[in-house]
Formats: C-alpha cells, sequence, structure tokens
C-alpha cells in the first residue's frame, strides 16, 4: 500500500473520529435540553454517579463517549502530521478529551471539577485556534473562516459575560466545529 493511500485512510479516520464526536456532543446536548430542569451550565458537567435523572445520566455518559472520540482525535492529528501544527493541537484535543472523560467518569469533588473544566476549555480553544491557524496555513478559507468566526465569538462573549453565559455556545460552537473539520478530512 503506498504512502498516499495510507494517508488518505488516515485522514478519513481522522474526519470520521471528529464526525462521531461533534455528533453525540450535539446530540445528547439536544437531548438534555428537553429536560425540564437541565439547563447546560458548569454544574452540568457533573460525575455520572452524581446524576439523579435520566438527561443528566445522558449527558454524561455522552460527555464521556465524546471525550473519548476527541481524545483519540488528538492522537491521531499527532500521528497524521508529525512535527506540525496539526500535532500541537493533537495534544491540546488529547488533553481535552482526558479532561472530558475525567471529568465526567472519575471526579466526585468540585474543587477538582472547576479544574479540570478550565483545562478542557483552555485545552479546546488553543486546539481550535492551532487547528484555524493551519487551515489559513493550507488556503482553505472557508474551514478557516467558520473556524476564526467561532473563535472571535466565543472569546467575545467570554469577555463580556464571563463564564455564566459561556456553556451553551460553546458547546453547540464546538460541536459544529468538530463537525465541519470531520467533513473536511473525509473530503479532503
Amino acid at each position: 500500500m503506498s504512502a498516499d493511500v495510507q494517508a488518505e485512510r488516515k485522514d478519513k479516520l481522522t474526519g470520521l473520529l471528529a464526525l462521531a464526536a461533534g455528533m453525540i456532543l450535539s446530540a445528547v446536548v439536544l437531548f438534555g435540553s428537553t429536560g425540564p430542569d437541565w439547563v447546560l451550565n458548569q454544574q452540568s458537567f457533573i460525575p455520572y454517579l452524581n446524576c439523579e435523572t435520566i438527561y443528566e445520566k445522558v449527558f454524561s455518559v455522552g460527555l464521556t463517549i465524546s471525550g473519548t472520540l476527541v481524545a483519540v482525535f488528538g492522537i491521531d492529528l499527532i500521528w497524521l502530521r508529525r512535527r506540525d501544527v496539526l500535532s500541537a493541537a493533537g495534544v491540546l484535543f488529547l488533553i481535552a478529551g482526558l479532561m472530558s472523560m475525567n471529568i465526567t467518569a472519575l471526579v466526585n469533588s468540585w474543587d477538582m471539577h472547576g479544574m479540570l473544566m478550565d483545562v478542557m476549555v483552555i485545552s479546546i480553544l488553543l486546539g481550535v485556534v492551532l487547528m484555524t491557524i493551519n487551515d489559513w496555513i493550507e488556503e482553505k478559507v472557508l474551514v478557516g473562516g467558520v473556524s476564526l468566526v467561532l473563535v472571535f465569538s466565543l472569546l467575545a462573549l467570554l469577555i463580556t459575560n464571563g463564564t455564566s453565559e459561556f456553556w451553551v455556545p460553546a458547546t453547540y460552537g464546538f460541536s459544529a466545529w468538530l463537525i465541519i473539520q470531520g467533513l473536511k478530512f473525509i473530503f479532503e
């Protein structure tokens, strides 16, 4: 098998991982939002064992699965382009995925929870910025432009409103961004 065929298969696998992670994340948030008392905020990211309603449980399990896929997406980015901007982004997505898995599966204290949330959000934001830079370097203007709008929108939202109004658009934005990146890798 030639190196070009292997690289194309890796690109498609990377795309499928991002697409699946984005779809699962958006699906569990949409499902959770149908719950009468469930609201997407920092307290939504609770360990599965502390979940009381089906909406909390579905979101927690979905976040763990999505985090696992994001971590594998990160590993795939590292292997896909060694010593490249994508590798640095891959490390950040690996960290974000591991944080996501730990937030919902292992952590049971709020002090540790807040720290993991901060690391996850910063890793995701920096990873998206690096992927946006990579898209601009590779002259993928449409995908790079959408990523740039997302980054600036979330930064503006974070600066103006703080974290209280940040979780819903950030989660939907990251889901959409993962889906767009997945399609980019699949159809490249």
